[in-house]
């Protein structure tokens, strides 16, 4: 008689621990993971992101502005341009329209944008940029923002 009681005890904790188990790994719907993105946050000055994630769940977005737009101008008063030049072989100090914001210039060759170490901003407040061109002939576009009032 005790036997039969300790094998129903033995069976209700079975069942109880199965119930358990069942309960922990309860099946859900899992909800995909969206990237909502907005990839106009800023087309007149270039900032960098970082994103981290923390588990499953959780996101976190650093988004930095490389130089913020001034603080007595409104959307109106900056202007974006690209000039094009028929540059020849060696160093030329090219003038631009327009006096530009430092740090906003961006130099391409045929569409293709220029290393770094082949131009750089001479004068942002007279609108200097100075290109090495390795080519015979290229035409070279000057990319860059200004501030128009």
């Amino acid at each position: 008689m005790a036997s039969d009681n300790l094998r129903q005890v033995g069976r209700y904790l079975r069942q109880t621990n199965r119930t358990a188990d069942l309960a922990l790994k309860k099946a859900r719907k899992k909800m995909p993971v969206k990237d909502r993105v907005r990839d106009n946050i800023s087309n007149i000055y270039p900032f960098t992101m970082q994103i981290e994630t923390e588990g499953p769940t959780r996101v976190v977005i650093d988004i930095n502005f490389n130089k913020p737009p001034p603080s007595d101008c409104i959307s109106e008063c900056i202007g974006t341009v690209c000039e094009d030049f028929d540059l020849s072989n060696g160093g030329h100090s090219v003038n631009v329209v327009n006096p530009y914001e430092a740090g906003t210039v961006k130099v391409y060759a045929e569409g293709e944008p220029l290393d770094s170490s082949q131009w750089s901003e001479e004068e942002p407040s007279a609108g200097k940029v100075y290109v090495q061109v390795q080519d015979f002939s290229k035409v070279i576009a000057i990319c860059y923002v200004y501030i128009a009032c």
